[in-house]
């Protein structure tokens, strides 16, 4: 039986690869800030995907305590980014702005489908 944290690992390794493979083609087009863009967003993942990872070895394979931890990390990371985003936005930096726009939207989006994947 695949667990639920079986299903959002499996989730999260879509979603890398298919920013990898966004990111290739906007390289092959020579559109270099979207394949930035796409390398932050695969990064983001790959960082909850670990969280993944880390949670299961902290509850000791309790499904449970694992939701518990990583839905508590899916909090708790994002803040220095909104305070990245905050300080940018005080100096008027619209790139950083983006960028730590484009974190935040991608945790809102794990957010929002890990909860459909636990919830199913």
């Amino acid at each position: 039986m695949k667990t639920k944290t079986d299903a959002l690992l499996q989730y999260f390794d879509e979603k890398i690869a298919a920013c990898k493979e966004k990111e290739a083609l906007c390289l092959s087009d020579s559109r270099e800030d979207e394949a930035k863009f796409e390398k932050i967003r695969a990064n983001i993942y790959d960082i909850f995907r670990t969280m993944v990872n880390a949670s299961l070895k902290m509850s000791s394979g309790n499904e449970e305590k694992a939701r518990a931890f990583y839905f508590g990390k899916l909090e708790q990371i994002p803040e220095n980014w909104k305070k990245a985003y905050a300080l940018a936005e005080k100096h008027g930096d619209s790139e950083a702005m983006h960028i730590e726009s484009i974190k935040l939207e991608t945790k809102e989006i794990i957010r929002r489908d890990s909860e459909m994947i636990w919830e199913d």
